[in-house]
């Protein structure tokens, strides 16, 4: 797989922890978590969960935004920071009848 495994392995813990925690008390949780390889030197992560609240993506993908008391959770921004300026990762999120998306490419030598 291109990248560097450990920041890939952190962009997947990142990920996977928020969507068990913003679905951890949920009435009907929703995760659902895809890899898939495009090409040996493309792939695409995928991590979607349900979400309860209205969320501002835009404002949560800011630098150290937190809806967590404290300012203990600022993961998705962590995610923008590991990906910005490596050329072998995107990611984005987008939020969807009450579901957030989020997907990072995984691509290069």
């Amino acid at each position: 797989m291109p990248g560097s495994e450990i920041k890939t392995a952190r962009i997947i813990g990142i990920l996977m922890d928020n969507a068990i925690e913003a679905t951890f008390k949920q009435a009907k949780p929703y995760i659902q978590f895809a890899l898939l390889k495009h090409t040996p030197e493309v792939y695409e992560l995928v991590i979607a969960n349900s979400i309860e609240q209205k969320l501002n993506i835009n404002t949560a993908l800011k630098f150290e935004h937190s809806t967590k008391e404290g300012h203990q959770g600022i993961s998705l921004s962590n995610v923008t920071q590991l990906v910005e300026n490596d050329d072998h990762y995107s990611f984005s999120a987008e939020v969807k009848d009450k579901v957030i998306m989020m997907t990072c490419f995984i691509q290069g030598k």
